[in-house]
């Protein structure tokens, strides 16, 4: 009886829902996104096709591919295990390098270190993008798939060279905060999240929006189990699924209904889905299935289109905003982007070298975010040195020095109230060989 009523509450939870169009009298789907079911009592068995049938299904998947014209992806744990990012569901006998997931782990650790020894773990924000996660960014830049909706909070999509206007991430991000008053979005270089925080909410990070003077409180964008997607993100990531003509599931069991509705509105709509998954899901009968692990599967996608996968590099665009504010004086402010234009607070402190019209030297350092520095008697800047946060142990710092900034006189041209703009993009490649960034200045003056 107690069971009935809860189908029954479900039921009625959708009927005045906005996606009631989509669900049938015997959907067991409700309008919050928790778990369709108990996942510690799912099958984590994992299965691995042959060779051949693997090499049969990517043409398949390849042949769909090439007739889309707006094909989605949809990523869950699965294409960050080999990052060192754990998953959830992942058995005792997995193969994955990062051990068993969440779950199993909680309950089996001790007989699984004694057996098997300590797991590859590492954190999300030291993780570099897979070779799942830079095959789908070299797909999107071939123009063959249109976006990516992913489960996970990692930034990888992102890392790998996707831009955010076409990643929907269901689940949130690990370094963006959303200002509760505007509803910008900032993205920084670290943790947004306060973990030691153990009462009130849960979800504010003690920082305020400084965008064009709100100073409303900053929240982080995280979803946790039995919490709902934002209203903006299920929306968007619904008009993705609805106008796509492919969908391509990769790396998760679809468990949590925040991804699975979104696979079983494709199926209503009767277009194709191909599901890359070393387990088992509810929607295998009605799909490509190909059972395997990610890597070695995206490997081949790409080799049999004579694609190669970028490699991974750190970006920077920075922005040095100088405005003279009198003969000796002037204002300056730092800042940076992403790749795609996209804000990101990756500066942690900017030290500045430079001189007063006596000739004496002075230095400044500060710290946090937003840069803003402002000199009294003084027109010349000698050197100018940004320290980031260095997450994938890239170069920590970039300096501007002397002959950049033509011997310190750079900033002392125009006239008050004149605008210098020094632009730089910085690209930190990972070899060996070589710790420097890479760096294009551009310098544009406005009076």
């Amino acid at each position: 009886m107690k069971l009935n009523r809860f189908f029954l509450k479900a039921f009625c939870s959708v009927k005045d829902s906005e996606y009631s169009k989509y669900f049938s009298k015997n959907s067991v789907y409700h309008q919050k996104d928790k778990f369709l079911f108990n996942p510690r009592l799912k099958d984590t068995q994992e299965h691995q096709d042959s060779p051949e049938q693997i090499d049969a299904k990517v043409n398949q998947l390849l042949e769909l591919l090439q007739k889309s014209k707006n094909a989605v992806i949809l990523t869950g744990a699965g294409v960050s295990t080999a990052s060192g990012i754990p998953d959830y569901r992942s058995g005792a006998n997995t193969i994955l390098k990062t051990g068993p997931g969440k779950w199993e782990l909680e309950e089996n650790k001790k007989k699984f270190l004694e057996e098997k020894g300590k797991p590859l773990v590492i954190k999300a924000i030291n993780a570099f993008p897979s070779a799942t996660h830079m095959a789908v960014s070299k797909l999107y830049k071939e123009n063959l798939i249109k976006s990516v909706i992913t489960q996970n909070v990692d930034n990888l999509h992102h890392q790998s060279g996707i831009p955010r206007k076409d990643i929907h991430e269901l689940h949130g991000n690990i370094i963006s905060e959303r200002c509760e008053k505007c509803q910008y979005v900032h993205y920084r270089d670290f943790y947004t999240r306060l973990k030691h925080l153990k009462w009130g909410d849960q979800h504010n990070t003690g920082r305020i929006c400084q965008r064009n003077g709100c100073d409303g409180q900053l929240h982080d964008t995280l979803v946790f189990f039995g919490e709902s997607v934002l209203q903006n993100i299920k929306q968007s990531a619904q008009e993705q699924i609805e106008n796509a003509d492919l969908c391509v599931v990769v790396g998760t069991s679809l468990t949590v209904q925040s991804a699975a509705r979104l696979v079983w509105i494709c199926q209503q709509r009767g277009i194709p889905i191909v599901i890359i998954n070393l387990q088992k899901t509810n929607y295998d009968q009605k799909a490509l299935k190909i059972n395997g692990l990610c890597e070695p599967i995206f490997d081949l996608i790409l080799k049999k289109l004579n694609l190669q996968p970028k490699k991974f590099t750190v970006q920077r665009e920075i922005i040095l905003r100088f405005q003279k504010t009198g003969f000796c004086s002037f204002d300056l402010f730092a800042d940076c982007e992403s790749f795609d234009g996209s804000h990101l607070s990756a500066i942690k402190q900017l030290e500045i070298w430079y001189r007063k019209e006596n000739g004496i030297e002075q230095y400044s350092s500060l710290e946090g975010h937003p840069y803003y520095f402002q000199a009294e008697d003084s027109f010349n800047v000698d050197q100018i040195k940004l320290n980031f946060f260095s997450n994938h142990k890239e170069k920590s710092h970039f300096t501007y020095d002397k002959e950049l900034l033509q011997n310190g006189q750079l900033f002392s041209m125009g006239s008050p109230g004149s605008l210098i703009f020094l632009s730089s993009k910085l690209v930190y490649e990972f070899q060996d060989q070589k710790d420097e960034w890479v760096a294009q200045h551009k310098i544009d003056s406005y009076k």
